[in-house]
C-alpha cells in the first residue's frame, strides 16, 4: 500500500531545507500538506495556520517541558 494513504497514517511532522521544497512537494504528490512553520536560530517555536496567522507561539524549553509531561508515565 501506499505509506501516505490515509488508512495507514493519519498525520506526520516533516522538517525539510528551503531548497528542496519542490522536491519535497513532487514526492508528496497528491497528498494533502500544509506549510505549518519555518526553522530558525530563535529558541521559538512558531505554528502558523492555513492562511499564516500564528496560531502557537511557545519558548523551546515549554515546548520541551509540554513533550515531556505528555509523555512522563511511559
Amino acid at each position: 500500500p501506499n505509506e501516505l494513504e490515509p488508512s495507514v497514517i493519519k498525520r506526520i511532522l516533516v522538517t525539510i531545507a528551503p531548497d528542496n521544497k519542490d522536491e519535497f512537494e513532487k514526492i508528496i504528490g497528491k497528498n494533502v500538506f500544509a506549510h505549518i512553520g519555518e526553522m530558525t536560530k530563535k529558541q521559538t517555536i512558531v505554528v502558523k495556520g492555513l492562511q499564516g496567522e500564528k496560531i502557537i507561539t511557545l519558548t523551546l524549553s515549554q515546548a520541551t517541558d509540554a513533550y515531556r509531561k505528555t509523555f512522563k508515565k511511559y
